[in-house]
């Protein structure tokens, strides 16, 4: 059914022995692991005993329907294909107890954590710039797997209390935020024998995909479940590229050292790039020390690459929208199909200002998330305020939204009143003693009647109440800067409202947006235009056509990066996204200051390059 090569069908086939598979580029992975699973279903294996996982929402659901259409079993036969962090919810939901939780828990995403550490700042009058640094450091210290020994290892005593004071916020709002659903399971199945004994004899075989992109507590937790060998991994060293959210491409390139009688498999031809492109790629690549050696290589045959440099930015900018259009005009190609990939977001204005003014459509990718928006923070606020009288910063953030007349100082007043409870909780002490004025008590009493209303309400019906009943549209026309603006805002609600339709409780709604928190970008209306995209949020697409530009020194190798090597997989990672047509650019000036010529463009072979 599947047409295997030969690589991929000694995958497929190779059980009960640990097994690494090696996948470049263009390999055919999905393939190879959707195969796979029907083979383990053809052996006798239960479907609902399968555990393969995967680390988007997107690439599990791409799973999920690639396996219902090969299988012909009804995908909630697979109740197991999920990516680490709902699977993890999973467990902990199952054994709650065990880690001192009630139901339900609460799961806070990227904009909760930031919101508890600006009050850490304020507590510490920390100033407000070093709120990323605090999150990223609470987020790193969890990926190594044990946080406390991570801070005690930078020496920094002030983390240590910072850490100490976001956890308490956590425990005492019934709540965990996104690295605890992993670092929560690890320390389940490490001290409790009869919960890893249970999940090793249920789990008959496990199968991770993009292993590369594993953390050390993703590590541990595969480890400590997997039984009998009946374990395979797959993914791609040369295309691990998030150290900063704490992977370890360690993880992958020592399995053969961690498991006994491992077998490693390599899928080395790339069936999406040309062989200038895959070549090439794997030219540079190779002067990476520390992976897994594999040759990649295409049987396609195609165009060399085109190098340009440009005096500036605008330049570089302007000849590439023309370029873009030409590809569209002159050779059908979908401007959709084109991709224009930077390191740093900063690279995207010049572009986006050619495209302005030639009446080139386009898209954005890499940007702000749906759930970062105001017009959806605040939704959402309202509805962890409904159903988690304890969560002050969900309800401190719309018990004035839209204003309603409740002050700074009346909720400071109520806060110092009622110390020892939660700001939900004191308002409601606060008007049951009658301390507050008749006009404030009123609203008080109004506001807190409308979150009891809604709290066991299906919620896309909750969505639509508040909208409706807080009048939040002409409040959201009130800080919207024009009419395209609060139509964009407009979409968003209404897609948040499609998400919570899919729903039955607001509860399951939360959790499914925390999950998603980390990769939903904004979708608003796609016009089908050239895709500028970041290369990190670039990974595991593909176009006809690729300007991979700002190919500087600096912007990369990026100039606050120490890891040559991560840094060198990024620009492959860039030129593998080009099936047909790669252009690789920069500038002799950026921004005014004077710029040199990215040391990995000198890293690929004369011989891929066009004259």
């Amino acid at each position: 059914m599947f047409n295997l090569k030969k690589e991929q069908k000694k995958a497929v086939e190779c059980i009960n022995q640990p097994t690494l598979i090696s996948a470049g580029p263009g390999s055919g992975k999905t393939r190879t692991i959707t195969a796979k699973i029907m083979h383990l279903i053809s052996l006798g294996y239960a479907p609902e005993r399968i555990l393969a996982i995967t680390f988007t929402n997107k690439a599990a659901d791409e799973m999920k329907h690639r396996v219902e259409e090969t299988t012909k079993i009804s995908i909630d036969k697979f109740p197991w294909i999920k990516t680490f962090h709902s699977a993890c919810l999973d467990i902990i939901k199952k054994n709650c107890q065990l880690l001192n939780f009630t139901t339900p828990i609460h799961i806070y995403g990227d904009a909760k954590k930031k919101a508890i550490c600006k009050i850490i700042l304020d507590k510490y009058s920390i100033e407000k710039k070093y709120l990323e640094s605090m999150a990223n450091m609470i987020s790193l210290a969890k990926n190594y797997g044990d946080p406390i020994k991570y801070i005690q290892n930078n020496n920094n005593q002030l983390a240590y209390q910072c850490y100490n004071d976001y956890m308490k916020k956590l425990i005492l709002h019934n709540a965990v935020d996104f690295e605890d659903l992993l670092l929560y399971v690890q320390e389940l199945l490490q001290n409790n024998l009869n919960i890893r004994l249970y999940y090793q004899k249920y789990f008959q075989y496990i199968l991770i995909d993009e292993f590369q992109d594993s953390n050390n507590v993703q590590n541990n937790i595969v480890s400590l479940l997997v039984n009998n060998g009946n374990l395979t991994i797959v993914g791609d060293d040369y295309q691990s590229i998030y150290s900063f959210r704490g992977a370890n491409p360690s993880n992958f390139i020592s399995f053969s050292q961690q498991y006994n009688n491992a077998v490693i498999i390599t899928l080395e031809e790339n069936f999406r790039c040309n062989s200038n492109i895959a070549s090439a790629a794997d030219a540079l690549i190779k002067y990476n020390q520390n992976q897994l050696l594999k040759n990649c290589f295409s049987k396609k045959q195609g165009e060399l690459l085109e190098i340009k440099a440009f005096n500036n930015q605008d330049d570089e900018a302007i000849w590439i929208t023309e370029k873009c259009r030409e590809y569209h005009n002159k050779y059908n190609i979908p401007y959709k199909n084109i991709g224009i990939l930077y390191r740093t977001k900063s690279c995207a204005n010049p572009f986006e200002e050619a495209m302005v003014k030639a009446g080139v459509p386009y898209k954005v990718f890499g940007s702000k998330s749906v759930f970062e928006r105001r017009e959806v923070r605040d939704v959402i606020s309202y509805l962890f305020s409904a159903i988690n009288i304890k969560d002050d910063e969900a309800f401190e953030r719309i018990i004035n939204v839209p204003k309603r007349g409740i002050g700074d100082k009346a909720i400071e007043n109520i806060k110092s009143d009622f110390q020892d409870n939660s700001l939900q909780e004191a308002c409601h002490k606060a008007i049951i003693k009658g301390s507050l004025s008749n006009k404030l008590s009123t609203k008080l009493k109004k506001l807190l009647r409308f979150l009891s209303d809604i709290r066991t309400e299906k919620p896309d019906n909750a969505v639509n109440q508040i909208i409706k009943r807080t009048d939040y549209l002409n409040y959201m026309k009130s800080y919207s800067g024009s009419d395209i603006e609060y139509k964009g805002r407009l979409d968003m609600l209404q897609l948040i409202t499609q998400i919570a339709s899919s729903k039955q409780t607001i509860d399951d709604f939360l959790v499914d947006v925390s999950l998603l928190n980390e990769e939903i970008p904004d979708m608003s209306k796609d016009n089908g235009g050239v895709r500028l995209s970041t290369i990190h949020a670039s990974k595991g697409l593909e176009y006809k056509i690729v300007f991979l530009v700002a190919l500087e020194n600096g912007i990369i190798p990026h100039s606050k990066s120490s890891n040559i090597e991560e840094e060198r997989r990024l620009m492959f990672v860039g030129m593998t996204r080009a099936e047909n047509k790669l252009h690789l650019s920069y500038a002799k000036f950026r921004n005014i200051s004077k710029a040199t010529k990215s040391i990995f463009i000198d890293e690929i072979p004369a011989k891929y390059i066009k004259k």
